[in-house]
């Protein structure tokens, strides 16, 4: 038995070399390699996606919002999930069209782009 080095599932090799357990997790990976697209670990993408989705239920129609990160850390928030960071005038952590801020201890700001 042998992990996909794509899907991360496992399988039965059909041969001593395989490294993928389908001809698409081949392919696709193929691609990503190709277009310089690497795969995000499955850890991190389940928690970019549980804060966009926290972030989408939160903010609705709003473009910014102040949350108190206890609160936040109840509803599922994970401080790691985010894809990419930038500074302006604070460091920002970003999930899609959100990011986020620690503006102290206490407080996370929101923002939809």
């Amino acid at each position: 038995m042998r992990i996909c080095k794509y899907c991360e599932e496992g399988f039965i090799p059909d041969h001593g070399n395989s490294q993928y357990c389908s001809d698409s997790c081949a392919q696709l990976a193929k691609l990503e390699r190709q277009t310089g697209s690497y795969p995000v670990g499955l850890d991190a993408k389940k928690a970019i996606m549980t804060n966009y989705d926290l972030f989408k239920r939160l903010l609705g129609e709003n473009h910014q919002g102040e949350f108190d990160h206890m609160a936040l850390t109840s509803m599922g928030f994970d401080r790691f999930g985010f894809y990419r960071i930038s500074e302006v005038s604070q460091i920002r952590y970003h999930v899609e069209e959100y990011y986020f801020t620690f503006t102290d201890q206490t407080l996370i700001t929101i923002c939809k782009t």
